[in-house]
């Protein structure tokens, strides 16, 4: 069986970061990852949430990934 995203490259390890659902928005948190991971160009501290934009651009690694977050609630 094979996870989502396949990558060609090893900057990402499984356990890199988590999007989680927290007080009432999604947050990123690090994994302590060895390639770090950036929100909008800024390499986040391990281990710490960081609250998701609406949009935002995300680097797991050498991996970028746009993220759009749809809110069903608003309708958008």
């Amino acid at each position: 069986s094979r996870s989502w995203p396949d990558l060609a490259c090893r900057c990402v390890s499984r356990r890199h970061a988590a999007i989680q659902w927290a007080a009432g928005g999604f947050v990123l948190i690090d994994q302590h990852s060895n390639n770090g991971t950036w929100l909008d160009n800024v390499r986040l501290v391990p281990g710490y949430a960081y609250q998701l934009p609406p949009r935002a651009t995300v680097r797991f690694g050498d991996l970028v990934v746009q993220l759009v977050l749809d809110d069903a609630r608003s309708g958008s």
